[in-house]
């Protein structure tokens, strides 16, 4: 086991993992896509056969958020501006779950 510090601080260290080769990407709407943007996805999904692509749209970030989030992460959620697009929230929910 290599000495860090994460080893010092109590995480088992284990330097034969991974990092899971998971892409998230979002849309304002899967079905309204442009042409071009469906396209890249297709073609990076057929270059990156061992990746587990997910993409999310505004209405499955909402769905998504609703059913796997606590009252207080739905609550923040909603109160976010919505000039500002409705965020990254499930990638970053389940990277930090």
């Amino acid at each position: 086991m290599l000495e860090n510090q994460f080893h010092k601080e109590g995480v088992a260290w284990n330097a034969d993992a991974s990092i899971p080769k998971v892409v998230y990407r979002t849309v304002p709407s899967i079905l309204a896509m442009p042409q071009s943007i469906s396209k890249t996805f297709h073609d990076l999904i057929l270059a990156n056969k061992n990746w587990q692509q997910i993409v999310f749209d505004d209405v499955l970030q909402e769905e998504y958020i609703l059913s796997h989030c606590t009252q207080r992460v739905i609550d923040s959620y909603f109160q976010l501006n919505p000039a500002y697009g409705p965020v990254d929230f499930p990638k970053l929910e389940t990277r930090y779950k």
